[in-house]
């Protein structure tokens, strides 16, 4: 998996930030501070054999307006990619500002993200471009009943991007989807272990070979609920294509997922 891959998981785990808003009362002399901060690290891709990825991003939003469960924020946006084997698609830093617009549903949010990103990789000197792309996220978690050693719950998610996303790359339409489905079969306290399987494909307008991807995991993680966020640390089978090459493999992959989110409101006087 890409860094660019990672970066657009992180903007649908940023989604509750905004979801949370709802539950707060709306008032003119309010102003909310939607935030959050993901790192991501791990040996994520098959096709990439033996290296090991790391994300760090950090985002944080002003909502300048809201109408009912819909928002517009300013946004500012940093991330520090990093790997082992010096890939440039993974070896890029950014700086993103821009405006957002979201709208809320029950369970998940859409969001429309314009800016200006300066982007720079290993190979690349720093560039200026604009980017405009729109996601989508949606999760559940429905509880079963049953006897003892029945499942509680049925966590997952959907998510999707489309736009342009990369000011290295200002005329390349890159879109992504990933669904994820687990099974609670433990629970103790907050932390809860979890089976589960996940789809993800992309592609793009340019060819490139880290925008055309499919893989599909099965695979074990326990997941740590703390105060604002959580904890995934997992292992899977992967199964990742290249598309563009034909080249395809299976192998263990081992993971670490931490985001952790806040919406402070400030009062204007």
């Amino acid at each position: 998996m890409k860094t660019r891959n990672l970066m657009l998981t992180v903007i649908f785990l940023a989604a509750p930030a905004f979801a949370g808003a709802q539950d707060t009362a709306a008032s003119p002399a309010t102003i909310g501070f939607p935030g959050s901060v993901n790192v991501t690290f791990g040996t994520v891709a098959p096709t990439e054999p033996g290296n090991l990825v790391s994300l760090t991003m950090l985002e944080q939003g002003v909502t300048v307006w809201r109408h009912r469960k819909s928002f517009v924020s300013g946004v500012a946006l940093a991330s520090a990619g990093r790997d082992s084997q010096d890939y440039v698609w993974n070896n890029r830093h950014a700086l993103t500002l821009g405006v957002r617009f979201s709208q809320v549903m029950s369970n998940s949010v859409l969001q429309i993200n314009a800016g200006q990103s300066i982007v720079a990789d290993s190979a690349t000197a720093p560039v200026i471009k604009p980017v405009l792309y729109a996601s989508y996220w949606a999760g559940w978690h429905h509880p079963l009943s049953g006897g003892r050693f029945s499942p509680s719950a049925l966590p997952g998610s959907v998510s999707a991007t489309t736009g342009i996303s990369s000011a290295l790359e200002p005329d390349n339409w890159v879109s992504t989807l990933s669904v994820d489905q687990g099974v609670s079969v433990y629970q103790h306290g907050h932390t809860t272990l979890i089976p589960y399987s996940r789809f993800a494909i992309s592609a793009d307008t340019r060819g490139f070979a880290w925008d055309n991807r499919t893989s599909l995991d099965g695979g074990l993680k326990v997941r740590q609920a703390v105060a604002g966020g959580v904890i995934d640390l997992g292992v899977a089978a992967r199964r990742q294509q290249d598309r563009i090459s034909g080249s395809a493999r299976t192998a263990p992959v081992a993971f670490v997922e931490l985001w952790y989110g806040w919406n402070p409101r400030a009062i204007v006087r």
